[in-house]
């Protein structure tokens, strides 16, 4: 996905609460995924995603 502008207050939750509630960026991606968009993501693909998150994090 190239455009996240749609997702800009998503993304904004996941640093959040990830940086705010110290909770890891895992955590963070299956709660707001979760409450955002009732999806549930299996361990691994949460894994997968979180990792790639966690990475544009660190670019940022």
């Amino acid at each position: 996905m190239s455009d996240l502008e749609g997702y800009r207050y998503e993304a904004m939750d996941i640093i959040s609460t990830a940086s705010i509630a110290k909770k890891p960026v895992r955590d963070a991606v299956a709660l707001v995924l979760t409450q955002a968009f009732k999806v549930e993501l299996d361990s691994e693909a949460l894994t997968r995603f979180s990792a790639r998150i966690e990475r544009v994090i660190a670019e940022g």
